[in-house]
């Protein structure tokens, strides 16, 4: 259509179009000759001038018209385009189910707000009752509080003196010494420390002689458990640690009450520290038949130590008609500190006890070690035997508690407070063959074995004395009143 075109026509504007100058519009048919035909123009092609190629270039493009929507005059192609059809619906649309609601999604709706009110109700019974279930002890009276503000109150406390190991067999020897316990800032230490610094090195295996009831300090009218001589061919030594005993016993007892202490445990290997308490009178007969209520003990070990180091501490109680029988496994419970342990941080230490129930816990009741009803007696909690072998012979058990109508026997009893830091022992607290514990508990030289791996041991204590004891900031007890 475009052939003849000059190669660059200007082009020029007529009527809003644009058109090549010397061109008629484009829309517009050509003049008619008087024949009918129509005549050729200029910028017609006619069969023998060759088309241009519109796809070789050239300003074939330039040429066409630029229709915009303000220039379409009617009749054109553009405005004979028939509009899309609208989707939109006309008319107004009807909706049943405005009118009409489902029953289902109304059902739906009540059953939803019934079954979450009903379990809101049935959650606040449950907390109710779970808390009403919570035993409480009721009034009591403070019958002691020391916050250590003057020194060690000698109205409250007492120094066990003694070289036997108690009934553990340990290896230290209890002092009244200032070096073993003592308070600093308000706060009383119990400080475990080596026997050579104050006998020499030499004087702990071989050839000296302790006697403490010659010089007034033992505490024990049993002279077995006031002197040792050291003798390197029988591998009999001297208590190879000092350490510190203190007890109220005598002077201040609890029957049904609370006992809150507020310590910090000791950091160092094959260290023993422990809160606990003792019948004052054992009216029951000896250990455990009268009762021993643990509220606190741990190891001074790491927390690496397979038996449970100083990130763990357990509370219970021991009770049973013989040593044999003892059934504190049946009552005791251990919580875990994983981030700082025990050594750390101060904690309260708490006993809540009466005729009905006894809770041991740390911090508050959350974290209790100890949570248990008198329910029934602790004869029948025990499942003992009928009979058991004694050497030779076959006896009948006994039941030792048989004289009391209480379940709670034998914790009917007053009882004392303990603390102490004790080292090592054979009684399996530290068990053989675990951590490398250096001695065994059936070794007559059980001891001077631990004394022997001393540079196995002495150097996870800290040097800083405050660090290396127990440290304990108050105690108050109350008496159920």
């Amino acid at each position: 259509m475009f052939a003849n075109s000059p190669k660059h026509q200007p082009l020029s504007r007529e009527n809003g179009d644009l058109v090549a100058n010397g061109s008629s519009d484009p829309f517009t048919t050509p003049p008619r000759s008087e024949s009918g035909q129509t005549s050729p123009s200029a910028s017609s092609p006619s069969l023998s001038t060759p088309a241009q190629d519109p796809f070789q270039g050239g300003p074939l493009h330039l040429l066409r018209p630029l229709l915009r929507l303000s220039t379409i005059r009617p009749g054109s192609i553009a405005s004979l385009r028939k509009p899309y059809p609208s989707t939109k619906l006309r008319g107004e649309i009807h909706k049943p189910w405005l009118k009409y609601p489902d029953p289902a999604q109304r059902w739906a709706k009540i059953l939803f707000w019934a079954l979450f009110g009903l379990g809101f109700a049935a959650s606040a019974v449950i907390c109710y009752f779970g808390y009403a279930s919570v035993q409480q002890l009721g009034k009591v009276c403070l019958v002691m509080e020391d916050t250590f503000d003057n020194g060690i109150n000698s109205d409250f406390w007492s120094h066990e003196v003694r070289l036997d190991g108690f009934g553990n067999n340990e290896f230290e020897w209890t002092t009244a010494s200032s070096n073993n316990s003592f308070v600093k800032d308000g706060i009383l230490y119990i400080v475990p420390t080596l026997t050579e610094d104050v006998l020499g090195a030499g004087a702990i295996t071989n050839g000296y002689t302790l006697n403490l009831t010659t010089d007034g300090t033992c505490t024990s009218s049993n002279v077995s458990q006031c002197a040792v001589v050291s003798n390197s061919s029988t591998g009999a030594i001297i208590n190879p640690v000092q350490s510190a005993r203190l007890i109220t016993r005598d002077k201040v007892s609890v029957k049904y009450g609370k006992v809150e202490v507020t310590a910090r445990m000791p950091l160092g290997d094959w260290l023993w520290p422990a809160i606990w308490m003792l019948p004052q009178n054992s009216n029951y007969g000896a250990w455990p038949a009268g009762g021993e209520i643990d509220i606190a003990e741990s190891r001074g070990n790491a927390a690496t130590y397979p038996a449970g180091g100083i990130d763990k501490m357990q509370g219970g109680i021991h009770w049973g008609p013989l040593p044999q029988f003892d059934s504190w496994w049946r009552t005791f419970g251990i919580r875990q500190d994983r981030v700082k342990g025990y050594h750390s941080d101060f904690h309260k230490y708490t006993l809540e006890w009466d005729e009905r129930y006894m809770t041991i816990y740390i911090d508050n009741r959350v974290y209790s070690t100890l949570d248990i009803s008198f329910d029934k007696s602790f004869w029948s909690r025990g499942n003992f035997p009928t009979y058991f072998v004694n050497g030779t012979d076959t006896v009948k058990l006994a039941n030792p508690w048989v004289q009391s109508a209480s379940n709670a026997a034998p914790f009917d009893e007053p009882f004392y407070l303990i603390l102490n830091v004790a080292v090592g022992g054979t009684n399996g607290f530290f068990p053989d063959n675990v951590g490398g514990k250096p001695w065994s508990d059936s070794s007559l030289t059980a001891m001077g074995d631990f004394w022997a791996a001393k540079d196995r041991w002495h150097n996870t204590w800290p040097a800083d004395p405050t660090q290396r004891g127990m440290a304990v900031k108050s105690v108050r007890m109350w008496q159920k009143c």
